[in-house]
């Protein structure tokens, strides 16, 4: 939900795009993240490891990804507005929220959907998907029940 205008997101997907191109492509990080890794904690490390893992990293790499597909990707998630105040007749927007990213995080998911269903746990971005599936999906099943009734 990061949006920039079209100038700015030229900039950031250009950036990009070398990055995740040869982490991507190779299956390996950069040496730079890699020492970012080393020095975090345990915690830290397995959900990195867990996240990189979605990815290939480690797993020899995909080398059908293109570095246009990568710009195109950034690109259009930077640049696509989001409507404030969605709100869709009997739908429930239900929230993963992870604390830990910050009360920020909280409000934008308050300025882009009326009334959202905001499941909060102390946790990092992604923490709750990459590294506690059986809950994840265990909530995710609460939520539907949840909607039934």
């Amino acid at each position: 939900m990061d949006e920039a205008g079209s100038f700015m997101a030229r900039i950031q997907s250009s950036i990009v795009v070398p990055i995740m191109y040869r982490m991507v492509h190779t299956g390996k990080l950069p040496k730079f993240m890699q020492k970012k890794i080393n020095e975090a904690d345990k915690s830290k490390k397995e959900l990195v490891a867990r996240f990189l893992n979605m990815f290939g990293i480690d797993q020899g790499g995909s080398p059908w990804i293109t570095k246009q597909s990568i710009y195109n990707q950034f690109y259009s998630d930077l640049v696509t507005k989001v409507q404030h105040g969605i709100d869709v007749p009997g739908t429930t927007i239900h929230v993963f929220y992870a604390t830990k990213m910050g009360k920020k995080y909280e409000k934008r998911y308050c300025t882009y959907f009326k009334n959202p269903d905001i499941r909060r746990h102390n946790m990092q971005h992604e923490e709750l998907f990459c590294c506690h599936s059986a809950e994840w999906v265990e909530e995710v099943k609460k939520a539907v029940e949840g909607d039934r009734q």
